[in-house]
């Protein structure tokens, strides 16, 4: 193993420790409302921040992938911190995301760039909204990352994986940091950024394997706009009914829960390893399950 990889997941270990502390010293912690945020005692953000400061000095991505993850990411500890408006995010997550489409595919097509624009705030937002139960997410993002590894084979990928990894370890449930929205934030375009990577080395079929490999997220963020549209109009309002969440229905464990979600999305990796050859199938395949899992999790109705 690279002295480097040590590096990074010691950093990681240690940062993540860090940051609980100064998160609860200046108050920056997720409080519980009994509502959508049912943890037990008021927790600490800033899991992001020493994802961030774990990997920058490691990658090889460059300048921008770097300013635009450390961006992202205070954009996130502003949210967390005193929040911000929905437009604003929105605004600033397009912008984040039309800049990193242009500068890796120096796209001159501008209707493209503009579509994968939406792509990139897509995938943030999904990120963000998955961020609803411990282990989760940073779970599903190694997962996930390790797939694009085996396809793009970036070392930068390990060292963000390792940065990740040192995280979960105080995220695991009970939990005891959580990435916050600066972390969400962060990884949604750390992923976004490896659709790119991937639309660049692969052309379309690099684009369209993408969506297989991140159809976890996808599917619980379209289900969640067609629930809302069809039960109350509000698609920006949270609820309690994700896939974790409707998950209970089959177990009240909290690890056998992760333990399931965990496995949907290595299935949907596997998806995109199998069809690779013939990446339009994968695309139909994981269309199949996207609606299988929602009627399986009744993710088109609220509870």
């Amino acid at each position: 193993m690279e002295i480097k990889y040590i590096l990074v997941f010691s950093l990681s270990i240690v940062l993540t420790f860090l940051m609980m502390k100064v998160a609860k010293k200046f108050n920056i912690v997720d409080k519980p409302d009994k509502i959508l945020k049912q943890h037990e005692k008021a927790t600490p953000y800033l899991g992001g921040v020493a994802i961030l400061l774990s990997f920058s000095l490691f990658v090889d991505h460059g300048f921008y992938f770097l300013l635009f993850s450390s961006i992202i990411t205070l954009l996130g500890v502003i949210d967390d911190i005193k929040g911000i408006s929905a437009l604003f995010r929105f605004i600033s997550e397009f912008i984040i995301s039309f800049f990193t489409a242009y500068y890796i595919l120096d796209y001159s097509n501008i209707i493209l760039t503009l579509f994968l624009a939406f792509v990139g705030v897509s995938m943030i937002n999904s990120f963000n909204m998955i961020d609803g139960m411990d282990g989760l997410s940073s779970g599903l993002a190694m997962i996930s990352l390790m797939i694009f590894y085996y396809f793009l084979g970036f070392q930068s990928i390990i060292i963000i994986i390792l940065a990740i990894l040192g995280f979960y370890f105080y995220n695991y449930p009970p939990a005891k940091i959580f990435l916050g929205d600066g972390g969400s934030y962060l990884i949604g375009f750390i992923l976004y950024y490896y659709i790119l990577l991937m639309t660049n080395n692969f052309g379309y079929g690099g684009f369209f394997v993408s969506l297989v490999i991140l159809g976890f997220f996808l599917t619980d963020l379209v289900w969640a706009f067609i629930r809302r549209i069809l039960n109350s109009g509000k698609v920006f309002e949270g609820d309690k009914d994700h896939i974790y969440d409707k998950a209970r229905v089959f177990f009240k464990n909290d690890k056998r829960i992760l333990t399931l979600m965990y496995l949907i999305n290595i299935v949907f990796g596997l998806f995109s390893v199998i069809t690779w050859n013939f990446k339009y199938f994968g695309v139909i395949i994981s269309l199949i399950a996207f609606i299988l899992i929602g009627y399986l999790f009744k993710l088109y109705k609220k509870t």
